[in-house]
């Protein structure tokens, strides 16, 4: 039977042991070679460099000197993971059957008045969602794929009766200081755009932007995307984070970029994804198992293997509907 081409009502479940308060990766090994493989797809085909306007991707080279090792982003790039795991370790335990993004950005003085601007294009997928969440993997905010309001011009494929297969489908995401006056956020949602406020200063020493995609439709026979729904046929790229100011007056984003998004980030270097190589791909793959002791201070051994923080929280799976459970 060929799968349906418009979206319909389907049931959502997630697998029973799935810890998802956070992007759950181990570092890098020595070698790297069992982190990530080029071949992996999912890579967009321009490099990485700022952009100067909220809502665009960047596309433009960075230039350097020869011999200069260039950091996986530049300028008001934000550094995130991806995680294609293939090995977990109770009690983390990402689905085999998902693939995870993450930022983590510090929260301080120095980014008081930064704003994070979300470009992607829906996968080909079953579902998806993005998050935020605390340094300590605590929930704070969720929206799920059928409510991401498409750009103009786009279409979202997770809405019943939309193509799941429509060719423009990119949508952008607004996560503002929690000092934005609610002024801004109602003007703003009543443009059309998708708003959430970050966790306020002092609250917690991070945020954790993040993104789950579940189900790609590799396993529809529809195309050999990644597992998360991205690169195949139409060659999609993962969602890229930008950092722009607001204006200190008003609560107002601001079309001016932050200098370096990275120098903010909370994410060990090694770790940060290049959209010109596409590597790292964390998978779990040659990371030691924690021992006794370790387990006893879980988050420190996270840290030591090069992991991103927060994997501890309560579970925060997708809602279900009710009616089709």
């Amino acid at each position: 039977m060929n799968p349906p081409t418009h979206r319909r009502s389907a049931r959502r479940t997630i697998a029973p042991g799935v810890v998802a308060t956070a992007l759950l990766i181990a570092g890098c090994s020595s070698d790297g070679d069992s982190q990530s493989d080029p071949s992996q797809p999912g890579t967009a085909p321009a490099p990485t460099s700022a952009t100067s306007q909220p809502g665009s991707v960047p596309t433009s080279p960075e230039t350097s000197a020869p011999g200069d090792v260039e950091p996986a982003v530049t300028g008001n790039e934000c550094p995130s993971v991806v995680d294609a795991s293939s090995a977990d370790f109770y009690p983390i335990q990402p689905s085999f059957s998902a693939g995870y993004t993450a930022a983590g950005q510090k929260l301080n003085s120095a980014t008081a008045d930064w704003a994070y601007v979300v470009n992607g294009d829906f996968p080909y997928s079953n579902w998806m969602a993005w998050y935020l969440y605390d340094t300590n993997g605590v929930p704070i905010y969720k929206v799920s794929d059928q409510d991401i309001i498409a750009d103009e011009g786009s279409t979202n494929p997770f809405v019943d009766g939309n193509p799941v297969l429509a060719p423009e489908r990119s949508y952008t995401l607004y996560f503002l200081p929690s000092t934005t006056p609610s002024s801004v956020v109602s003007d703003m949602q009543a443009a059309g755009k998708n708003v959430a406020l970050l966790p306020a200063q002092g609250d917690t020493p991070g945020v954790s932007i993040v993104s789950r995609s579940y189900w790609s439709f590799a396993n529809d026979g529809l195309g050999e995307y990644d597992r998360f729904g991205y690169a195949g046929p139409t060659d999609t790229p993962y969602p890229v984070i930008t950092a722009f100011l607001t204006d200190p007056s008003t609560g107002e984003l601001t079309s001016t970029p932050v200098d370096d998004c990275g120098s903010q980030s909370q994410l060990p270097e090694k770790l940060w994804y290049n959209r010109q190589t596409n590597q790292p791909i964390v998978t779990f793959e040659n990371a030691n198992a924690p021992s006794k002791d370790d387990i006893t201070d879980l988050p420190k051994w996270l840290m030591q293997t090069g992991s991103f923080s927060g994997a501890m929280g309560k579970e925060f799976p997708p809602s279900p509907v009710l009616n089709e459970v």
